[in-house]
Formats: structure tokens, sequence, C-alpha cells
């Protein structure tokens, strides 16, 4: 009998430990100007943002009028509100969630799904559990440090 599909959430340090199977999707997300893991993986997404998890009210009023341009919101923000202190500004998006779904959705029934970011506790677990609801599987992860990250969890539940 086969063993039920799950969505895991990790730490990009507990991904390179792992080996994966023929029908596992992973989702990288990473931080701004980091370069991607090589993980070999028949499906991949791989997303850059920080882990944001409120917007003050300029930056959120940017974000839902531009979320789903990223490069677009990103210049408003750093033509109107400054360049961050010398980083880039770039919370998760609306496109994010949007590049998200589409991605879940064509990845086949039956497959497993691995989130990382830098500490599996907050953007990775949103996403996760966004995922494990959406196809009705478990999510697997630790849950005793952090939580899901409040901004992304919310755009991916409105559905943007």
């Amino acid at each position: 009998m086969e063993k039920p599909a799950t969505s895991r959430f990790m730490s990009w340090g507990a991904i390179l430990a792992e080996d994966f199977g023929e029908k596992t999707a992973l989702v990288q997300i990473l931080n701004p100007g980091m370069i991607p893991y090589d993980i070999r993986c028949e499906r991949q997404l791989v997303l850059s943002f920080w882990d944001r998890t409120e917007l003050d009210f300029k930056e959120g009023a940017v974000a839902r009028m531009f979320g789903g341009k990223p490069d677009l919101c990103v210049r408003l923000h750093r033509t109107f509100m400054g360049d961050n202190g010398g980083w880039p500004w770039r919370p998760p998006l609306a496109d994010d969630a949007r590049r998200i779904r589409e991605f879940v959705d064509a990845v086949p029934e039956g497959w497993d799904f691995v989130t990382i970011c830098e500490f599996g506790r907050s953007r990775s677990r949103a996403v996760a559990e966004w995922i494990a609801g959406r196809r009705k599987i478990e999510a697997v992860g630790d849950t005793k440090k952090g939580k899901p990250n409040a901004l992304l969890a919310g755009l991916l539940a409105s559905g943007f």
C-alpha cells in the first residue's frame, strides 16, 4: 500500500540531508539575492522574498496595488519610500501567492511537497500548511518553534 502524500516544511540546512523520491515537488523560498540550492527534483519552484509578517500603511498600499507586479512594486517602494536601509524591500506579494497556487495546481495528485526557507518555521510553514489544506494532505514539520508567516498565509488564503 502506498503511503499518503504529505506537505513538509523545513530549513535550508535540513534539506541538504534529504533524499527525494521521484514524486516530490519542491518550493524553495530564499532571501533576495540568494542563489537557489542545487536540489534535484523533477518539479521545483524558486521564490525570493523576506520573512516580513507585517507592512506599515504605505507599504501595504503599494503591495496591495502593485503586488501582482513585483519589479514595479519594489521600484515604487524604492522611489517613494527609500531603499529600506540598503536591503531590498521585498515582502511576500500577491504574485508570489499566484505562482505558488499555479505550481501546486500543476503537480499531479499523490505527489509529496517539500517547502524550505531559512529556518523552516515561518515562510515554509505558511506554504506547506496552505498546500496541505488545498490538497487535503498532512502538513509535517516542527511546529514547536515559530508560526506561519501571517502575511503570506493571508495572501494564499485570500486567493489574492
